[in-house]
């Protein structure tokens, strides 16, 4: 098939039974095709370049063939029952994978086999307790805890004033009831001595307190006088 094609112009191919031998392909070809130019092709030196350029594809292929050839052999040797399929001398004799797969060795899996479970032994069981820390565990993000606590109390004591506004309201307004009635009856009080004093007795006293020595005041009677002199002098 190589020879087909060695020119783009017309040629004849015609059977030959007679041996043609190339010197320079050093082969020989029986009942091939060999190539007969018709008179349009005139030029040998364009023959001869065609036909050395179909000498080195068929060196190449003969190469190829010469090491599927020695691979063969060497396979062959190994196994015989191998299949070359790039060469044409095909045994009568296949080789079946199924032969392969039936020789592989299967090996029981250990996690399969069933273990006997026994009873443990309660008596013998060993009871160990944490470690004991030295130091008691670090609080993380401190700063944040305090923070957010101090935002929910001023969160939930916002809450508290909005929804008992009226309740304190109401306090508020006893409270300064309380501190109005009492300061009213201590005018009072200080109405009803003003209108009971008397400035002759009060004289003679003080006169009787500097012409006889008084006795020595206790402690309880210090501490009545300095309350009565803060109760005086509260309101001016």
């Amino acid at each position: 098939m190589a020879f087909k094609q060695l020119t783009s112009h017309s040629c004849k191919l015609v059977q030959s039974y007679v041996p043609f031998a190339f010197k320079e392909l050093n082969l020989v070809f029986k009942k091939g095709w060999l190539p007969c130019f018709a008179a349009s092709c005139t030029s040998t030196r364009k023959f001869m370049r065609d036909v050395d350029t179909d000498a080195k594809r068929i060196e190449k292929f003969d190469k190829m063939n010469f090491v599927a050839s020695f691979n063969h052999t060497l396979i062959s040797s190994v196994n015989k029952e191998f299949i070359d399929p790039f060469m044409n001398n095909l045994p009568k004799k296949f080789y079946m994978p199924t032969n392969a797969v039936n020789n592989l060795k299967v090996y029981e899996d250990i996690n399969i086999r069933k273990k006997s479970i026994e009873e443990p032994i309660l008596n013998n069981i060993k009871i160990i307790d944490a470690p004991i820390p030295n130091k008691p565990p670090r609080k993380e993000a401190v700063r944040m805890l305090r923070i957010r606590r101090r935002k929910m109390r001023k969160h939930k004591l916002q809450r508290l004033r909005k929804r008992m506004k009226n309740v304190f309201e109401k306090i508020k307004m006893r409270r300064e009831l309380r501190k109005e009635q009492a300061f009213r009856a201590e005018l009072l009080s200080q109405v009803e001595i003003a209108e009971k004093f008397d400035a002759k007795a009060y004289v003679e006293g003080i006169l009787h307190t500097l012409r006889y020595h008084p006795k020595p005041e206790t402690d309880e009677e210090r501490r009545e006088k300095y309350r009565q002199l803060l109760k005086k002098n509260r309101y001016q």
